[in-house]
This record gives structure tokens, C-alpha cells and sequence, in this order.
């Protein structure tokens, strides 16, 4: 900017000089053309550089991030750091003089967010300690680094969000939706009687409540390819859905059973200690466009009747206790049948299914054969979610969907 305010200033100076034929102009003019050239040729800015991250990055926690960096010149610089990140990220900024011949660390902060990337590195621009050149290098490193979910921020996002807490109706939490009036038996809590109701009958009345789960609840998670896939992912989403759950459950307990299209991959036992099990979800994200192909449902006779298991619902059924209520998060792209039959064997136990829709997590470009993709893609969609609900409650979410719209089906 300065070099141009000295040029554009020398070339006004000719032209006075030549309107009012005025020699002191022109002098003044070819002394500023003097000194820029003068600067332009000493300024040659050499160095060497090297950016380090940590192995490990948590969505939206600030990081640490090192640059060392080495001027091989017998001049001063200004050096400013320039991070080329991908979109979501943040970076600090930071502009220091480094001196002749100086090698120093600098430490700077980097805020990351959730998914896989391949970090570029950073923009080192150099100046002259006048301010009035610049110069730009760009390291050609290039390091791969995984995101993983912060149990910090996930709780900052529960409390931020007002609707995030079960349903009233919930079989989950504390039993206050009102259900129906009976007789005052010996043993009942007499913080249940009805006064009006017992007044106008002559006799104790007490009114009776819907009652919770009592076994414990399990998160049944869908970890494979398709879950992965895009930015944010569907398995993003549902750390943090299966966040707000675990917040929500208060005093119960939450196991996590971990599984893809072959069958089950983790297991962690019933704990009250829910953070820890979010910690365990460490699945890398992988590259390319979600497929929008919906699987086929055929529920056959053998199906409803509780066919013999194997395989992958075998698997998956010996990995979640009975008695227990089981919560699926899958987008129901692969093994839907044997899920199905998985979920009618849990004898004694309550399942639901919450299936992130790919439809709605898709980063298509809304051209017209692609709208007409979708559609296409929705409307099936539409029917295996019409099947489903004819055998388990099951709910249709997409990114904004939180614990408030799913609550009444827990």
C-alpha cells in the first residue's frame, strides 16, 4: 500500500513538472523513484519454517499450534502467520519482528471443528520493518488430523438449548404425567391423595402416575461407513443427541453398544459415569457424498414371528442386556431386516429407532436432476419409515433435531 501511495506520489510529481515547467518537482519525483528502487532491490527476505499440531483435536477447544521459524537474512522483518484452514475453523493471527539471523517458536492458537481434514500449512507473510514491501511463502505441508467430539462443548450446546430435557410423558425420568384415580391402599404415598375426588366419593382416592423404566437404558449406535460420511457427519450429530440423552437421564444408567454392517465393534457396560462412554465413539470420518439409496424392507411373516437369529442380529442382540431400554441411531441404510428381527428378540425390553435422514444430511447441489434425486429418494424414504413404525416407534430426524423434538418417544 505504501509502495503504491510513493509511486502514484512520483508520478503526480512528473506531471507538475512538466505542466508548470517547474524543475523542483521532477527532482523530488526522481529522488522518491530512487528510494523505492533502492528498497525493492534490498529486500530479499529468505527462511525457513516448520508448523506443528498436536496429534489429538477437539471440536471447539482451542489448540495450540507451533511455528518455528528461522531468518536466514542479516535484515529485519516483519513476519505475520496466515493459517489456510478449512471452513469451521479459527485461527489467532499472530505479527512479530524477527530479527537478523533469529530463530524462534511461536505459539498460537487454533479452534477446530468436528470431522476429518488434510491441514494445508499456513501463509508466512514477510515485510520490511518500513512496512512498505511484502512478500508471501506458503509451506507445502500437508498433515491429515481426525477432530474428536469435546465433551465441553457438547455440554455447553445442552445448556444453551432450552428444549433439550425428556418429554413429560418420558418412561425414562421422573413418573409425573397423571394417568388415572383408584382406591387408597395401605403403603400408598398420602401425598397422592386426591381430596376433591376422595370429598366427592366418601372414600380416599389416589391419583395414580405413569410409571419409568426400571432397567437400564442403552444406546444401541450405528458406526459404519455411511454414518461417517460428510461434514458434519451423521455420526457427528449423533454424539451429540446421544450427549443430551445421557444429561437427561439424571440418575439412570447409560451403556453404549458400538456396531456397523458387520456386526458389533464395542461394547461398554451400563456406568453413571456418561461422559466417558461419548470418549469411546473414536471412529475416523471418511471422504465422499453420503449415498441416498434406501434400503429395502420386506417384512415377511418370519420376521413378525421371531425368526431364529444369526449373524449380524446375533451379534447384536448377545451384546444388549434384556430388560432394558434400547435406543438405535442409525440412518437404516444396511441390515435393516436383521435389525428388525435383532429388536423383536429383546424380549422384556422397549426399543425405539432414531435414524438420521441422509436425504437431509446430503450436501447435493440443488440442480434439477438432483431436486428430482431427491424426491425420488425422499419418497422412499418416507415408505421405509411407514414400515418401520409398523414394528418400532421410529423417528425421522435431520441436523437441527434435538433431544425436545424426540422426547415424547423415549
Amino acid at each position: 500500500m505504501i509502495r503504491k501511495i510513493i509511486a502514484t506520489a512520483a508520478i503526480v510529481l512528473l506531471a507538475q513538472a512538466y505542466l508548470f515547467l517547474n524543475i523542483l518537482p521532477a527532482v523530488i519525483a526522481f529522488l522518491l523513484l530512487i528510494y523505492l528502487l533502492y528498497i525493492c532491490l534490498e529486500f530479499n527476505p529468505k527462511i525457513e519454517a516448520e508448523r506443528d499440531l498436536p496429534e489429538k483435536l477437539y471440536d471447539g477447544v482451542r489448540t495450540k499450534a507451533r511455528l518455528r521459524i528461522k531468518n536466514l537474512t542479516r535484515k529485519d522483518y516483519i513476519v505475520r502467520i496466515k493459517e489456510r484452514l478449512p471452513e469451521g475453523f479459527f485461527s489467532e493471527e499472530p505479527e512479530f519482528v524477527l530479527g537478523r539471523m533469529e530463530e524462534r517458536s511461536v505459539d498460537y492458537w487454533i479452534i477446530p471443528s468436528r470431522g476429518v481434514y488434510r491441514i494445508k500449512g499456513p501463509e508466512i507473510h514477510v515485510g520490511d520493518i518500513r512496512g512498505i514491501l511484502k512478500k508471501k511463502f506458503q509451506l507445502d505441508s500437508l498433515k491429515e488430523v481426525e477432530v474428536l467430539p469435546s465433551v465441553e462443548k457438547l455440554r455447553e450446546e445442552a445448556k444453551a438449548d432450552a428444549n433439550i430435557r425428556l418429554s413429560r410423558k418420558s418412561r425414562l425420568g421422573t413418573p409425573v404425567e397423571f394417568e388415572s384415580f383408584r382406591k387408597f391402599q395401605i403403603g400408598d404415598d398420602s401425598r397422592r391423595i386426591d381430596w376433591k375426588a376422595s370429598a366427592r366419593l366418601g372414600e380416599l382416592i389416589v391419583r395414580e402416575f405413569l410409571k419409568e423404566w426400571e432397567g437400564d437404558v442403552y444406546i444401541a449406535l450405528d458406526v459404519g461407513r455411511e454414518m461417517r460420511k460428510g461434514k458434519p457427519s451423521k455420526l457427528d450429530y449423533a454424539i451429540s443427541l446421544i450427549y443430551q440423552i445421557s444429561m437427561a437421564l439424571k440418575e439412570k444408567k447409560l451403556g453404549l453398544v458400538l456396531y456397523d454392517e458387520f456386526g458389533v465393534r464395542k461394547v461398554l457396560r451400563a456406568t453413571t459415569e456418561k461422559e466417558k462412554l461419548l470418549m469411546e465413539i473414536k471412529f475416523p470420518r471418511m471422504r465422499g457424498m453420503q449415498s441416498l439409496k434406501v434400503a429395502r424392507l420386506r417384512i415377511e411373516k418370519s420376521i413378525l414371528r421371531k425368526s431364529p437369529v444369526r449373524g449380524f442380529s446375533l451379534s447384536l442382540l448377545s451384546s444388549i442386556p434384556q430388560k432394558s431400554f434400547v435406543i438405535f441411531i442409525t440412518d437404516l441404510s444396511t441390515n435393516v431386516g436383521e435389525l428388525l428381527n435383532a429388536i423383536l428378540q429383546l424380549r422384556d425390553s422397549k426399543s425405539i429407532v432414531v435414524s438420521p435422514n441422509p436425504i437431509l444430511f446430503s450436501e447435493i447441489k440443488m440442480e434439477r436432476d438432483e431436486i428430482l434425486r431427491l424426491y425420488k429418494g425422499y419418497v422412499e424414504r418416507e415408505e421405509l419409515i411407514r414400515r418401520m413404525n409398523r414394528i418400532v416407534p421410529t423417528i425421522d430426524v435431520g441436523p437441527r433435531d434435538l433431544l425436545g423434538e424426540i422426547g415424547a418417544f423415549l
